[in-house]
């Protein structure tokens, strides 16, 4: 598998359903949840293989966030917190 493939991957034991959200707000856990939920349903349709490529890096961002759910507290914006992990993970591009 190349590098690319390999950035599209998400993890296939990962289980929201897991996550224990005691440590984030009520509004962070739901807009976790619907961006998980908003994700899978970009997978899912497959017209449009733009939207399965975003879908897939969403969730692979996403199930990060997941499992680093502990590191997050009440006071953690869940779109800041997102965009943080996600500018981490994107690839390194210069114009």
């Amino acid at each position: 598998m190349d590098e690319t493939q390999k950035g599209m991957e998400f993890e296939t034991r990962f289980d929201v359903n897991k996550v224990s959200f005691s440590s984030v707000s009520e509004e962070f856990r739901n807009k976790y949840l619907g961006a998980y939920r908003k994700s899978l349903k970009k997978m899912s349709d497959d017209k449009n293989g733009l939207d399965n490529a975003s879908g897939a890096n969403s969730l692979g961002i996403l199930e990060k966030m997941g499992r680093q759910m502990a590191y997050y507290n009440k006071a953690s914006d869940f779109e800041q917190s997102y965009h943080e992990l996600m500018k981490e993970y994107e690839p390194f591009t210069e114009t």
